[in-house]
């Protein structure tokens, strides 16, 4: 069987976010949310944030349903700058502070919805009425590490895939402020940037090298041998092993979403050309991992320690995490 060309980006785009580690939200969600039709009212909306106006992309626009307007979730993390994550195995939304790298990130995913000279004293699109089947989710949600429940007069909508929320709910969770303007159909937000009581860059704890190469806890007391100051130890190179992949991370998945984003408003003649970039970037990106691994294995082995699993850790983890994805989405 023939895949179709969109189906192919979603699944390049999509692993490149994901190559090293982390799930995103939508492709995941069960399959068991309920399905219903529902009338709302679509169009292109300002959102305003810091002065600078954002525009969600054509095919994934905001709705508005019994007074509440919905967006896409990572289109609200962005405006935001809050990491946003699945856990599917109970069904919760986890919005956090995001790391360096991970801001870095959502910065760089920002950018690409900034809409430059927007007039935004007149609406940026007309409104329309529409019906759309959608999937109503069951969600839990949790805010920098506390549970909070699920709006009492809204929902979260799985809509072809995207995951819709209310950005109300958003705002009032994290302390900032919106404000709707009905005749130019815009939301002006204004960030509280002390948002959870914490700061970016505190890190996700995956690469803590406290664990285990404590020198307190050494013999020690022999008295032979000197310490070299300039030597790395061994936890500081697999560390900056991880950064690395994070920063491939921010990199590859930047541009996959660019591709894609041009591949769905692209021409027919012209879908192919975007598709064989996709490609492309993802074969660039095999051997930018590959590189990075097989560097750890150098650094460790230059330096005298023990070779280790780490490097075949992150391998692994990067084949499953395509592996799985492959057989989700293409079948």
């Amino acid at each position: 069987m023939r895949l179709s060309m969109k189906r192919v980006v979603q699944t390049i785009a999509i692993l490149l976010v994901l190559m090293v580690g982390g799930s995103s939200v939508g492709s995941q969600l069960s399959e068991a949310a309920s399905k219903q039709t529902l009338t709302v009212e679509r169009m292109d909306m300002h959102f305003i944030v810091d002065g600078k106006v954002y525009h969600t992309s054509k095919e994934q626009q905001a709705f508005v349903y019994k007074g509440r307007t919905y967006v896409p979730i990572r289109f609200a993390s962005y405006l935001f700058e809050l990491w946003v994550v699945w856990d599917q195995a109970n069904s919760t939304v986890i919005i956090d502070q995001p790391t360096t790298a991970q801001l870095k990130q959502l910065l760089q995913y920002k950018k690409q919805f900034l809409t430059a000279n927007a007039d935004i004293t007149k609406p940026a699109s007309t409104s329309r009425t529409e019906k759309i089947t959608l999937a109503t989710i069951e969600t839990k949600y949790k805010f920098f590490g506390v549970k909070k429940p699920s709006p009492i007069d809204a929902i979260t909508i799985n809509y072809k895939g995207t995951v819709y929320v209310p950005v109300r709910y958003f705002s009032e969770q994290t302390n900032s402020t919106i404000s709707y303007d009905g005749v130019t159909k815009s939301i002006t937000m204004k960030l509280d940037k002390n948002q959870g009581g914490s700061n970016p860059g505190n890190g996700n704890g995956s690469t803590n090298p406290g664990t285990g190469t404590n020198p307190g806890t050494g013999t020690g007391g022999s008295g032979s041998g000197e310490v070299d100051p300039t030597k790395p130890t061994r936890a500081s190179i697999v560390a900056a092993t991880q950064t690395k992949l994070e920063e491939l991370q921010t990199a590859c998945s930047t541009k996959a979403y660019s591709l894609y984003d041009k591949y769905v408003s692209a021409s027919d003649s012209e879908k192919q050309t975007y598709l064989d970039q996709g490609i492309a970037a993802l074969g660039e990106c095999d051997t930018k991992v590959g590189e990075a691994i097989s560097s750890l294995n150098s650094q460790l082995e230059q330096h005298g320690y023990e070779i280790g699993d780490d490097a075949t850790k992150f391998q692994k983890q990067y084949a499953d995490t395509k592996a799985a994805l492959i057989a989700k989405f293409l079948g």
